[in-house]
């Protein structure tokens, strides 16, 4: 903000940013993406991400899909979730400690929904 502005409307505090957003890549750049639902959206040019074959779709941190995901959209969503890296990578396993973890990440995002 222009240090005019800020005068005028009293504001005694400036932002600190590093430029980038919690995914770890800049906000700078658009490209189309279309969401799930046939919504097209404009994103950041490194806002990568794929999709399993549960329909959940992933985005990857500073747009880097060779490293794990850093957030997760559920199927028929809108919004992305940032998942811990540990959490991330277990996620995509098919085995029956990734299913166990993935069911228990459910039900604590349906109990947060229905408080």
């Amino acid at each position: 903000m222009e240090e005019d502005v800020r005068q005028k409307l009293h504001l005694d505090c400036v932002e600190v940013s590093t430029g980038m957003n919690m995914f770890g890549f800049s906000n700078s750049g658009r490209k189309p993406w279309v969401l799930q639902s046939g919504l097209a959206v404009d994103v950041p040019l490194n806002f990568n991400t794929t999709v399993d074959e549960t329909g959940r779709t992933y985005l990857y941190p500073q747009g880097d899909l060779s490293v794990p995901p850093s957030g997760m959209m559920p199927k028929g969503d809108f919004s992305l979730t940032t998942l811990p890296e540990e959490i991330s990578s277990l996620m995509k396993t098919q085995t029956v400690r990734g299913w166990i973890l993935r069911m228990t990440l459910l039900s604590l995002q349906m109990n947060s929904w229905m408080n």
